[in-house]
């Protein structure tokens, strides 16, 4: 008598009439849970189903980090947030942040600090692929006096 094996995604039978136990399922999209379950097959008819295992998939490459501003004018004190998109979606989302001169542009999580009248270059880049960056040039100037009020 003869076993053959069905494999099963999710539910959905994906595979029948397997002479082996194993399996390479192809074709899965990155970053996604999938349950494998599997039934044994012979003159008897079809066993139930195992108990389900979970599989995640890797991650897909980054392919682009992008910043929501390119250039920024700020006078000394004033703060910003900007907000970086990873791409695809199926990406790894971390990234860090970088100031090219902490003394002019302080920043944490993508929120910014004008310190010191200057010029500096905000950083973002990919935690899984630090080649995989962009850039916000921010000046600061120190801010225009008020002025006083005619009597």
């Amino acid at each position: 008598m003869s076993t053959t094996y069905n494999v099963y995604r999710d539910g959905k039978k994906i595979a029948t009439g397997l002479p082996k136990k194993s399996y390479l399922d192809k074709g899965l999209t990155p970053n996604t849970t999938y349950k494998y379950q599997v039934s044994s097959v012979n003159n008897v008819g079809e066993s139930d189903l195992s108990e389900a295992i979970s599989v995640e998939t890797n991650y897909s490459d980054v392919v682009e980090v992008k910043v929501d501003k390119n250039q920024l004018d700020l006078n000394i004190g004033d703060t910003e947030s900007l907000n970086a998109t990873v791409s695809p979606s199926t990406a790894q989302k971390g990234v860090k942040w970088e100031s090219s001169d902490g003394s002019v542009v302080t920043v944490s999580d993508g929120n910014i600090e004008a310190v010191a009248e200057g010029i500096a270059e905000i950083t973002v880049s990919s935690t899984a692929d630090s080649s995989k960056r962009d850039t916000c040039e921010v000046t600061v100037v120190e801010p225009e006096p008020e002025p006083e009020p005619e009597e």
